[in-house]
């Protein structure tokens, strides 16, 4: 017999509980609690369900828009009643607001932005979509390639050893016992699938990190006259320091610079290559010789056809947050999204009615979350719909 009372909410320490429990940092003793408090009624799990629904939501909206919890929540929940599509009751779940807002100013949301993204695998809103594969591959100089999702390797090429984190990072360091230096130039190319990415330091200490659907082509020591790699995709550099100019070559255009944090894309299908700087200072040479010289929070974005260039202003972590696995989108349009989540996750989203590509979204995505968390939220603030079909999604 139910016998709980129909106002009954759920305790504040127990909400502090849910809220830890979110970012995996329950002790022992917590969880015993929060266990303890399940079993004490059978609607209580219910009630955890929509409240962890309200903590992702309300979470996903403070990411997207850097504002601060209590707006967030007034926003995401004036929208959804709006359109009335809710997954969750949120008539009942508004019960719990006042007291989330509470948690929040406590600090027991530890889903901030920036510093400590909830990186546990989310039980998803449908099981049906494959997970994210890290499958990056390195191809020698002989053709022959490794796959650095399980190879636990540890190279020896010219003076350099090359070691491997699976699933993880490259890296290349120079052999001291090695002193005879190499005749001529040994080229790698790591090579990052759709639905991946991977971390890559360079004979030089440069870090690199590779977004999906990329390759990077580089010798294993460089010259003491350049410094080049060639990128087909999109990565983000961070280039040690040295007399020795750094070039990126990215399709018809080059990018110089002496030791900076910048962000290149470059994929072919993309109409235009944008080159991001975050610190330092670089010099992009376009395929008509143009020379644009960048400073941070500047950008040189080129027309994959006409090769015309510009320089704009923008906000960095736009261009640069995928490496920190979080995907912002601020204005952007329903097709463009379309493409990059295609890219994160390795899945085929196809657009039925062509009148929705113009829809412009600002959000945010984590790598944890599955693509169907994104898209359930757009469609309960929407006009669109979607749905899964032989592993892949389909947009109306």
């Amino acid at each position: 017999m139910n016998t709980q009372n129909p106002e009954h909410k759920i305790p504040e320490e127990i909400l502090h509980l849910i809220a830890k429990s979110r970012s995996q940092m329950l002790k022992a003793e917590d969880q015993n609690q929060l266990n303890a408090w399940l079993n004490e009624h059978p609607e209580n799990k219910e009630e955890m369900a929509h409240f962890q629904q309200i903590l992702d939501r309300v979470h996903w909206q403070a990411l997207a828009n850097k504002v601060d919890l209590p707006e967030a929540w007034e926003k995401l929940e004036a929208q959804i009643q709006t359109k009335r599509k809710s997954r969750i009751n949120f008539v009942f779940a508004l019960r719990w607001a006042a007291l989330f807002v509470l948690l929040a100013g406590l600090g027991f949301l530890l889903l901030y932005e920036g510093d400590h993204l909830n990186k546990q695998e989310e039980e998803p809103f449908v099981e049906v979509l494959p997970e994210r594969m890290l499958k990056a591959s390195l191809k020698l100089a002989d053709g022959s390639l490794i796959a650095l999702d399980t190879a636990q390797m540890q190279l020896k090429e010219s003076a350099f050893e090359i070691q491997n984190q699976p699933g993880e990072k490259l890296s290349y360091s120079k052999n001291e016992a090695f002193k005879q230096k190499a005749s001529q130039a040994v080229f790698h190319e790591l090579i990052v699938p759709a639905g991946a990415r991977y971390q890559l330091v360079l004979a030089d200490g440069t870090k690199v990190w590779m977004n999906a659907a990329s390759k990077l082509t580089y010798p294993v020591s460089f010259s003491d006259a350049e410094r080049r790699v060639k990128l087909e995709g999109e990565a983000y550099f961070e280039v040690m320091s040295s007399a020795v100019p750094f070039i990126v070559e990215a399709g018809k255009q080059e990018i110089r610079v002496l030791g900076t944090s910048f962000n290149v894309s470059a994929y072919h299908e993309d109409a235009n290559f944008e080159t991001t700087l975050v610190s330092g200072k670089v010099l992009v040479k376009t395929e008509k010789d143009a020379m644009i010289s960048l400073v941070p929070g500047e950008q040189a974005r080129i027309d994959n056809l006409t090769q015309q260039a510009e320089k704009l202003e923008v906000e960095t972590r736009l261009y640069t947050s995928w490496k920190d696995d979080v995907l912002y989108f601020k204005d952007m349009e329903l097709r463009e999204l379309i493409k990059r989540l295609e890219r994160w996750y390795a899945i085929p989203i196809e657009i039925k009615n062509n009148e929705k590509a113009d829809i412009q979204f600002t959000g945010a995505i984590e790598n944890s979350r599955k693509v169907e968390f994104l898209l359930s939220l757009i469609a309960e603030t929407t006009s669109i719909s979607y749905e899964v079909e032989n592993e892949h999604i389909i947009i109306y």
